[in-house]
């Protein structure tokens, strides 16, 4: 199977299930490290640029945060841009953006 010999749409249901699930969940046991090492990397990436570059690149994104943030449906708007910004700092060198939720409302 991994050679290529046989390809997966070829194998019983039943073992093409079991392999499914395993690898699933071999992929979703890394899932942790993965974002730990992936923060660890954007807060390498943010501290090789020199400071007040990386202060301004900082501040552009909290502006985006209180500018997606400041909507009708928000009562408290710097409570709203500072959760947003807070969810960036997750994936830190991708531009902010609000996700859907299963309501139809947008979050951070």
């Amino acid at each position: 199977m991994a050679d290529g010999s046989i390809h997966l749409v070829e194998i019983p249901d039943a073992l093409f299930t079991f392999w499914t699930v395993a690898y699933e969940q071999g992929r979703s046991s890394r899932d942790e490290d993965v974002h730990r090492l992936r923060v660890e990397a954007d807060r390498l990436w943010l501290l090789a640029m020199p400071q007040t570059e990386r202060r301004d690149y900082l501040l552009d994104r909290l502006d985006e945060a209180a500018r997606l943030a400041n909507r009708p449906d928000v009562d408290d708007v710097l409570d709203e841009a500072w959760h947003i910004y807070l969810n960036s700092l997750d994936n830190i060198r991708q531009p902010i953006m609000l996700h859907p939720t299963e309501h139809g409302r947008k979050v951070a």
